[in-house]
């Protein structure tokens, strides 16, 4: 599960590097509009995450701020991690 995260995280890592490099690039034709047109809604998509998500992420997160911010970039690969964290967390509780 780790590796399928960290390869999403990568993955995520790659569209928002095309996404900005069309501001400063010139690509072809379909391409100059869709790639950023992508990136505008997908960063729309994990603003309402966050929005929708902010109480668990609080009381999950030790750095509010900085988990926003990596939620707003990696999405629910970064939420998936806090997940996974809090459920190795309990698991030690219990035992």
């Amino acid at each position: 599960m780790k590796v399928m995260l960290a390869v999403g995280q990568l993955v995520t890592i790659l569209f928002w590097g095309a996404v900005i490099s069309t501001g400063f690039i010139p690509w072809s034709a379909p391409l100059d509009t869709i790639v950023p047109a992508l990136g505008g809604l997908v960063f729309v998509a994990h603003l309402l995450e966050v929005v929708i998500w902010q109480k668990r992420i609080r009381l999950m997160s030790e750095h509010l701020a900085s988990d926003n911010i990596k939620i707003l970039i990696f999405g629910f690969f970064h939420m998936a991690t806090m997940l996974q964290k809090q459920a190795e967390l309990q698991e030690t509780v219990k035992v």
